[in-house]
Parts: structure tokens; C-alpha cells; sequence
């Protein structure tokens, strides 16, 4: 077993250059976040949105159940029921019979497609 620790040195060098530079690093990366935070506005609306789902609060009452009893009223159907009247303020509708007249584009597309001229 001694020979494991044949080649680990036990010496009395100070380790706080290794700290200081461990302390140095997570204060970089803590102003970097802290900076990211501030200045990007996608990191700080996530952060908006997380501390309002940390302050959701549950209610804690009971759950009334509704009940539904035998006094439900069925409603017909959309082709059962009788059409509607047309305010008098719309457009007449177009006659089902030939062909159904269709907008035409005020500007030609940009790229590609036929040039249309305007109406």
C-alpha cells in the first residue's frame, strides 16, 4: 500500500495563488452575467418571467364539484337552425351560379410571378 503514495509531495507551498485565481475567475464570470443580464433584453425578460412564476401562489381551499343534473338544454345544430338575417350595412353575396368574382393584388410581387397590371 506505502507504494501508492511514493510519488505524491507533501510540501508546504501556499495555495492562496490558486485561490486568488479561482476568485478572480468567478468574480469575471459573475460580472459577465451580471452585465449579460442588464443589457440583453431576452435575458432579462426570462428573469422577469421566472421571478413571476416563483411568486405563483396555490389556492389552498376545497374544489366544489359542479353537478350536472337532468336539467341540460340540447341545442340544435348549425344546419338546423334557420339562417341568420344580413345586416343591411354588408355587401350583397356573390350568386352561386358561374363563376365567383376574386380581389386582384394591388402590387405585383416582389420577387417572381406574373406582373399584374393595375385595375
Amino acid at each position: 500500500m506505502p507504494e501508492l503514495f511514493e510519488k505524491v509531495e507533501v510540501n508546504g507551498e501556499s495555495r492562496t495563488r490558486v485561490l486568488l485565481q479561482l476568485v478572480a475567475g468567478s468574480l469575471a464570470i459573475h460580472l459577465i452575467l451580471v452585465w449579460a443580464v442588464i443589457y440583453v433584453p431576452a435575458l432579462r425578460d426570462t428573469l422577469n418571467i421566472v421571478a413571476l412564476i416563483a411568486n405563483t401562489k396555490f389556492v389552498e381551499k376545497p374544489y366544489n364539484r359542479t353537478e350536472i343534473g337532468d336539467e341540460v338544454q340540447m341545442l340544435a345544430r348549425g344546419e338546423e337552425l334557420p339562417p341568420r338575417p344580413t345586416p343591411p350595412s354588408f355587401p350583397p353575396a356573390p350568386a352561386k351560379e358561374g363563376i365567383v368574382p376574386q380581389a386582384k393584388p394591388a402590387k405585383p410581387p416582389l420577387f417572381g410571378g406574373p406582373e399584374v397590371a393595375p385595375a
